[in-house]
């Protein structure tokens, strides 16, 4: 296992629209942010049928060091991913 891991310290989410159980949906992701400990994340979920979304929100994960929890780097193989999400 790796020696630092990723906590989740914020989120929101706007609703726009309601969605109706079982109606297929959608969810696109992207990296908002990407820092030196942390990225945040952005989404929208799409009913199948609409074109606009339903609702969007944002996370973010810090990742730290597992035995100290001060905040490390991002593990160089993860940044290699999410820098492939990265809308600037």
């Amino acid at each position: 296992h790796s020696d630092s891991l990723a906590y989740l310290v914020s989120t929101s989410c706007q609703y726009l629209q309601s969605l109706t159980y079982p109606e297929p949906i959608e969810v696109g992701l992207h990296v908002k942010k990407l820092g030196n400990s942390s990225v945040t994340y952005g989404l929208a979920i799409f009913a199948e049928e609409r074109k606009k979304a339903a609702a969007h929100g944002l996370f973010t994960h810090v990742y730290v060091d597992r035995k100290s929890n001060r905040p490390v780097s991002i593990p160089e193989a993860t940044r290699n991913a999410l820098q492939s999400l990265l809308v600037e």
